[in-house]
């Protein structure tokens, strides 16, 4: 029988990395954040926080301090090219609905800085480096770093964004997927 997967690389320390990170702590995994930019990635667009997403934080400790950070939005408008506006209001956005909602929208680096905050002192932050070779077999991964030492790794997971370094190493060039839908 196989022994259980305890340790993991997830690459990507924005969102979806810190917040599978805490996830797999609890869980007793041994966890190794990896993130391609020298120090954690500032701004950003607002997040919104709604849904289970509430309950998701909230399980995680952190709903009261991602209340603190909330944009506490009044109104939007929408202008044309010319800086003339053309709709205003100021009780609800397009994509956030009615700002009496129990939604909360959050600065996306804020968001990011309280995950890792999450994380146990044993989780292991690595800045400034990234993945160029994963070679899997039994025993794992084995994982090519651009500047630090191949480790193996029981399980590499993708978390860093919408060109994704892992994907494309997994899968090959983003082109031979992305399909325009004309707009």
């Amino acid at each position: 029988m196989n022994s259980p997967m305890k340790r993991v690389l997830i690459s990507g320390s924005s969102i979806a990395g810190p917040a599978l990170a805490y996830w797999l702590e609890r869980e007793g995994f041994a966890v190794t954040l990896l993130e391609r930019g020298a120090t954690q990635r500032q701004g950003g667009q607002a997040i919104d926080i709604r849904g289970p997403a509430i309950d998701v934080v909230e399980r995680m400790g952190i709903l009261d301090a991602v209340r603190k950070h909330k944009t506490n939005m009044t109104g939007m408008s929408a202008m044309d090219a010319d800086g003339s506006e053309l709709w205003r209001n100021e009780t609800m956005t397009y994509t956030g609905g009615s700002f009496d909602s129990t939604d909360i929208e959050i600065l996306r680096d804020e968001l990011a800085a309280l995950l890792l905050g999450t994380l146990s002192p044993q989780a292991e932050l690595i800045y400034g480096d990234s993945v160029t070779a994963l070679d899997e077999d039994e025993g794992g991964v084995l994982v090519t770093f651009e500047k630090g030492v191949a480790r193996r790794f029981d399980l590499v997971v993708g978390a860093d964004g919408i060109h994704s370094n892992i994907r494309n190493l997994i899968f090959g060039s983003e082109s031979r997927f992305i399909r325009s839908l004309d707009v």
